[in-house]
């Protein structure tokens, strides 16, 4: 009598084992299309925010002038200061990329700070302003000496 209830006491844990592990399993999943809705939200709001600032430069072509330093008055502190905030964005919302969407805008960090030498300036001259834990991500992009490009998967043929 004592093996049967022994056995009983085994099927019924195995039985429970079997129904916790369904119910990690499940929320495991939703864990997964969570991850992949906020990367999903992630790129979206980065490219709505990039043809906003786009559209502004088609529509202003002397804003490229200000970030260039080529021009330099109030309206450039604005377009200084909406570019230095889109980076700040980038920045911010990197980490919750897919690994290539990452590597792609951590070039066109790099890029945009290589060509823009006075949008970089800027930048570095309002650091102090951040929070430390910002800081310190915008500073590594400032401090980057080498591109990223070789870090890109190549595409498959």
């Amino acid at each position: 009598m004592v093996e049967w209830i022994s056995a009983g006491a085994n099927v019924g844990m195995l039985f429970v084992t079997l129904r916790l592990a369904k119910i990690a399993s499940r929320a495991l999943g939703q864990i997964g299309e969570m991850k992949t809705q906020n990367q999903n939200d992630a790129i979206g709001q980065l490219y709505t925010r990039m043809f906003e600032i786009q559209k502004i430069i088609m529509d202003k072509p002397d804003a490229v002038k200000y970030l260039s330093g080529e021009m330099d008055d109030l309206k450039g502190n604005i377009y200084l200061e909406m570019y230095a905030d889109f980076l700040e964005q980038i920045v911010l919302q990197v980490d919750l990329l897919p690994s290539d969407a990452k590597i792609a805008w951590e070039c066109y960090i790099y890029d945009t700070l290589k060509k823009y030498t006075t949008l970089k300036a800027y930048i570095e001259t309002h650091l102090e302003k951040k929070s430390g834990h910002l800081s310190e991500k915008i500073q590594k992009y400032i401090n980057q000496e080498k591109p990223c490009y070789e870090k890109l998967p190549l595409p498959s043929l």
